[in-house]
């Protein structure tokens, strides 16, 4: 009993002595470390710009008055506008002028 409780003790040991051995020599290289590229600006915000722009738009109204007179304004928008930006690394600074009007 003595011989085989000494046999399956080393067993074990043997086992656990070649594993740990087993593992360490499977180990992968480490992989290089990336560096990203820095950023790219893509898009260039400066310059001259000119667009126009319109709308229309509708409600309804009712008043608690003395004449009974309900409100139901309509009416369309047009209108344009046009400038100019500069650009600096990220920032985006510029001029605009613009007008809106409404047909009488």
């Amino acid at each position: 009993m003595r011989t085989k409780l000494w046999c399956g003790i080393g067993v074990v040991a043997s086992i656990a002595a070649g594993v740990g051995a087993a593992s360490a020599a499977d180990l992968a290289a480490r992989a290089p470390v990336y560096k990203a590229p820095p950023p790219v600006i893509l898009s260039d915000w400066a310059g001259f710009y000119i667009g126009i722009h319109g709308g229309y738009g509708w409600g309804d109204t009712s008043f608690d008055n003395f004449t009974g007179d309900n409100a139901k304004p309509k009416g369309g928008l047009f209108g344009g506008h046009a400038g100019y930006n500069w650009q600096y690394g990220n920032v985006v600074t510029g001029l605009e002028a613009d007008f809106d009007g409404v047909p009488a």
